[in-house]
């Protein structure tokens, strides 16, 4: 799936503003501080994807007191970042496709936990397929040499301990879905 720049614009102020009212430059600082290694967008892109929002009724401008502007996500807003969150971003190895992933985990405290499954066991797989594909090209690497070695036992940890690490919270949620289920049953 194509990913684009205001996709991850539009994702990043919905999640930003999801909590409360924020300052319409908090909302700025906010989105240029969260992944900058991913995305590092100008201001004006971030007051582009805001007023973007705004246009599609996904946010509101709100002046408080000081005639200060305020963002705040609305209800269809919160729908769209739903969508945003579950959306399958493909397999492609972009900078794009980790900076989606990187706001998917950011912003799943704020979906159910169906959902949150959904997205964590498709991530499980993807990097599954990612530690896989990397072991494979790194048994065709002409070179071996302690530098090269050394890079891909870096690589091939980071994956490894990433894929342990959702197992873990896979697990969990299943627990979670689990207990939510059982204790809506009715006793006998």
């Amino acid at each position: 799936m194509f990913l684009s720049a205001n996709d991850i614009g539009e994702f990043s102020v919905l999640g930003i503003c999801y909590k409360h009212p924020l300052h319409f430059e908090k909302v700025i600082t906010a989105a240029k501080n969260l992944m900058p290694e991913l995305w590092s967008p100008t201001a004006e892109v971030v007051d582009t994807s805001v007023y973007r929002c705004v246009s599609a009724g996904y946010l509101t401008l709100n002046k408080n007191e000081a005639f200060s502007d305020f963002v705040q996500i609305t209800a269809q807003g919160k729908k769209r970042l739903h969508s945003l969150v579950l959306r399958d971003p493909g397999e492609e190895l972009t900078s794009k496709l980790f900076a989606w992933e990187f706001l998917q985990f950011c912003f799943l405290d704020f979906i159910d936990c169906d959902t949150a499954r959904t997205v964590l066991f498709r991530t499980r797989s993807r990097l599954q397929q990612r530690l896989s594909n990397f072991r494979q090209r790194s048994e065709l690497c002409p070179h071996t040499g302690r530098f090269t070695n050394l890079w891909l036992s870096i690589e091939t940890n980071r994956l490894e301990t990433s894929l342990n690490s959702l197992n873990i919270i896979c697990e969990e949620i299943d627990d979670e879905l689990q207990i939510a289920k059982y204790s809506k049953s009715p006793s006998i």
